[in-house]
């Protein structure tokens, strides 16, 4: 600063506007910091003691600080800070007081109690502090007064009246501060330093408060209580014995999990002691069906971290926390689910997970309880049945063979595709089954039953058939074969899936040549098939020597054997055409009547074998033309009285005469024609 502003400020000092005096204080204070053995250093000073007095509260605390630090008649000084107390600005008084402490002046004492009744915190703050450091005692009374109407103060002004009660070890405070560190309703701060204010006091009295303090939710106040209680654990287990409080149990466990301290031991042997009340409260417990936590904190006179780490941890019973905030015990969930499996029969475990109460609950502690109820029976890992229904169904599977899902579904109150996946299906495991499209489903036991029945009643089965009569399951043939290979002996149609008994199958064999739709009547009525597909596949194992008619007539071919008899005995000859024509017979029966003749009678066939000419009959017309060159055809069919055509078959064919036909109409053989040229 020059000179010129020196003054300039100065001068300013005794404006009226505080403003630019409070300036002009600010730039002197500097000078003064900068130029303390400056000439105009008296100048200054004067001025600043002056405006000590300033009614301006800035001007005059900072012409109150400067002055402490620049005054060195030590009367100047002492007047200044008495003066001090008195001023209405708290600065300026916590200015004095401080200065009194750093001092060490002989009346700080008497000045830090009348500063303890300062209106202000700021000057409250600092009495506290000095009497903390200092400890003055006396002044008990005082900080207990301070601290019991101080609930509107700052948490500040709060925790320095602990700490300083904490110091001085004021017995008297034990109870206020056990209030102010258990009330939830204090700030952390200073529920923290009550504690640690608590920690220095010592006494049994605080043992139970600090276990309550393990399970405080402020991790400061569990910590000081764990630091104290460690310190102190011979005293624990005695004052817990007497009280027999179980709850004590569920703080140690809970402030060895939760803070740096390990109370183990000591939980140990108190879990042993206190085993009688631990009994107790889980019968008591055990009973109730349903309770909230609140319930059981007020029984106990506890909060509910505390019951609930009693019933989790130390008890380990298993509760059912509902969105209500209350809890299912193993019993309320037992006679729920016992209730609803008694009205419904049947539950479906993803539908109860998704309904209050079960909502939210861990499904693994639905169905380990679930086990300990004797009338549930899991079918499935989703699917509950009454015991009872469960035997009854499983029962009546094993002796009948057969189910009626649909009937199952209504008894149960479940869809049919229910029981079939989550109760049918796990029958199968145990035994074998299927399906059909009825909505039943029926054993392997039934199924060899049926097919038993049939068989030994109908001596045939058609696989088609009984599948249809069993409502169309899916069964595999090979397993159906399986099954009457076991109990019957018979021969298989394989083409049509059809089983004939052996006995039955002798008489088709018996009666293969004779065989007609009559003899087998009884059998095609049980296997749903008209006989000529019956037939069809009958042949492809047996020589049946029957044959369809094209009227559909089935005749042997015995029946055959008298009028082809006849013709060939009668006439001498037969026309197999006509014969097949005449009994509306298929061509394809040719071979067999062929094979027949060739079998039975002498004699031959034409060259395509369509006419079958009886030696006796190819001898008489020899005889007849033997002495003939000239043979005329109509005249040996007339006196043989046999067709021209069959006449001229058993010349020129059978007995291979060689010759041609003339103009006249005859036949001159080659040897005729010779002996004519000679």
């Amino acid at each position: 600063m020059t000179e010129e502003s020196v003054i300039i400020d100065l001068q300013n000092l005794k404006s009226k506007d505080s403003n630019q005096k409070w300036e002009a204080v600010n730039n002197l204070k500097a000078f003064l910091k900068s130029h303390p053995s400056d000439y105009r250093f008296k100048l200054i000073l004067k001025s600043f003691l002056i405006l000590v007095k300033d009614p301006d509260d800035r001007i005059r605390e900072t012409t109150f600080s400067t002055l402490l630090t620049i005054l060195t008649d030590s009367k100047q000084i002492e007047e200044l800070v008495i003066n001090g107390f008195n001023d209405t600005n708290p600065g300026i008084r916590a200015l004095s007081l401080e200065w009194m402490n750093v001092n060490k002046h002989p009346k700080l004492i008497d000045f830090t109690i009348h500063s303890l009744k300062d209106p202000k915190e700021v000057v409250q703050k600092i009495a506290l502090d000095i009497v903390a450091s200092q400890e003055i005692h006396g002044i008990e009374n005082i900080l207990i007064n301070m601290l019991q109407v101080s609930k509107n103060s700052s948490t500040g002004l709060r925790r320095s009246i602990i700490y300083a009660l904490g110091k001085l070890k004021t017995q008297q405070a034990v109870e206020l501060l056990l209030e102010i560190m258990q009330d939830k309703e204090y700030d952390d701060w200073t529920r923290n330093q009550a504690s640690s204010a608590l920690e220095h006091l010592g006494g049994n009295e605080l043992i139970i408060p600090f276990l309550k303090n393990l399970i405080d939710p402020n991790e400061y106040v569990r910590e000081t209580a764990a630091s104290y209680l460690s310190k102190n654990k011979e005293q624990i287990i005695p004052i817990i014995q007497r009280s027999r409080h179980i709850e004590n149990l569920a703080f140690l466990k809970f402030g060895t999990e939760n803070t740096k301290k390990d109370f183990s031991d000591i939980l140990k042997i108190l879990l042993v002691d206190l085993e009688p009340e631990l009994k107790e409260f889980h019968k008591i417990l055990l009973k109730k069906e349903k309770f909230t936590l609140k319930e059981i904190s007020d029984q106990l006179n506890t909060n509910y971290i505390a019951v609930k780490t009693l019933i989790d941890e130390i008890l380990q019973i298993n509760l059912i926390e509902l969105k209500d905030s209350s809890f299912l015990t193993e019993t309320g969930l037992i006679n729920l689910l016992t209730n609803l499996i008694t009205e419904n029969r049947s539950l479906y475990f993803p539908e109860i997970l998704k309904k209050d109460p079960f909502k939210g609950i861990e499904s693994e502690k639905i169905k380990t309880i679930s086990n300990k109820i004797n009338i549930l029976q899991w079918t499935s890992p989703n699917f509950i049945v009454h015991k009872t229904d469960f035997e009854d169904i499983y029962n009546t599977l094993q002796t009948s063979g057969t189910l009626s899902l649909k009937e199952i579904a209504k008894k149960l109150n479940q869809p049919v595709e229910r029981i079939k996946t989550e109760l049918i299906d796990e029958f199968k495991g145990k035994i074998q089954g299927w399906y059909n499209s009825l909505g039943d489903y029926f054993t392997e036991d039934y199924l060899s039953r049926v097919i038993n029945e049939l068989i030994s009643k109908n001596k045939i089965l058609s696989i088609q058939v009984l599948l249809k009569s069993l409502g169309s399951p899916k069964i595999e043939t090979e397993k159906i074969k399986n099954i009457i290979k076991k109990t019957h002996e018979g021969r298989w149609l394989d083409d049509i899936q059809v089983f004939i008994d052996n006995s039955e199958f002798n008489k088709l064999l018996e009666n293969s040549s004779s065989l007609d739709e009559g003899m087998v009547q009884h059998l095609l009525k049980h296997i749903d098939l008209n006989f000529s597909t019956f037939l069809t596949s009958l042949k492809k194992i047996v020589t049946i020597k029957t044959y369809k008619t094209k009227d559909g007539k089935l005749i042997p071919l015995e029946s055959f054997r008298q009028p082809i008899q006849e013709r060939i005995i009668g006439k001498g000859y037969l026309s197999i055409i006509s014969f097949l024509n005449d009994f509306k017979l298929d061509k394809s029966l040719q071979t067999e009547i062929i094979d027949y003749i060739s079998n039975e009678f002498p004699g031959q066939f034409n060259i395509d074998k369509t006419y079958f000419i009886s030696e006796q009959l190819v001898l008489k017309v020899g005889e007849e033309i033997k002495h003939f060159s000239r043979i005329n055809f109509d005249i040996i069919a007339y006196k043989l009285d046999l067709p021209k055509t069959v006449v001229e078959m058993i010349i020129q064919q059978i007995l291979s005469i060689k010759g041609f036909m003339n103009k006249a109409g005859e036949f001159i053989t080659s040897k005729g024609i010779k002996d004519e040229v000679d």
